[in-house]
């Protein structure tokens, strides 16, 4: 499963970073809009401080000015994935994207038959709202559940992305359903490496056993001195 941040805040992607397992990082117009700095730094940045992919949404309202956005970000690296929203322009510019082999995102995606179509025209990722879905009373395990299976049936290279990701419990499902990546906000992804407290507990319980025996039989191995 590829883990994503979904986040413009250059400490909060640095901090992620250099855990190395983040595949990418993932924006839109509402993250890059919190950053009071111009869009080309904040993209400039956040290609700089991690080696992974960059999804950046165009904001065109139109098939022509979203493909005029996509190659200019297309043209900025290789890295950088551009999102369409999964409306009817967007569904133009997703079949012009394709034909001039620009890596593409769909967006603010809510159910299997919009996957559907999004798969068929080869996009690399498609990416469903999980909490806004939720928000509309739309079984998302359901929802995704079928996704999954249109893959299975029909060989699609579609990747599902799941977004909008509000709790780090929801993970272990979406991994059970084989979802091939998810974009995590910084608080998801915080409190899925916090320490769980019977981990944390256990490991204090070892250490308190080893501590008298270690001030006699474990230097110089154990030593945290250089």
């Amino acid at each position: 499963m590829e883990i994503w941040c979904d986040s413009a805040q250059p400490e909060i992607v640095t901090t992620f970073a250099q855990f190395g397992w983040i595949t990418g990082v993932t924006t839109n117009p509402k993250i890059l809009s919190m950053q009071p700095v111009s869009v080309s730094e904040q993209i400039d940045e956040l290609l700089e401080i991690q080696q992974g992919f960059l999804a950046v949404q165009v904001v065109a309202t139109t098939s022509e000015g979203m493909l005029k956005q996509a190659k200019r970000l297309h043209a900025l690296s290789s890295r950088i994935i551009v999102k369409i929203p999964m409306v009817a322009e967007g569904i133009k510019a997703i079949s012009l994207l394709q034909e001039a082999k620009i890596p593409t995102l769909a967006t603010a995606v809510f159910g299997a038959d919009q996957f559907l179509l999004a798969a068929k025209m080869q996009v690399d990722y498609v990416a469903p709202y999980l909490s806004q879905m939720q928000q509309h009373n739309i079984d998302i395990f359901a929802e995704l559940a079928m996704m999954q299976e249109m893959i299975q049936h029909y060989g699609f290279t579609t990747k599902v992305m799941a977004a909008g990701i509000e709790e780090a419990q929801q993970i272990k499902k979406l991994a059970t359903l084989g979802i091939a990546a998810i974009t995590l906000p910084p608080h998801c992804l915080l409190d899925w490496i916090e320490s769980d407290p019977l981990t944390l507990a256990g490991t204090q319980s070892l250490n308190a056993a080893w501590a008298p025996f270690a001030k006699q039989y474990a230097h110089p191995l154990f030593s945290i001195e250089d």
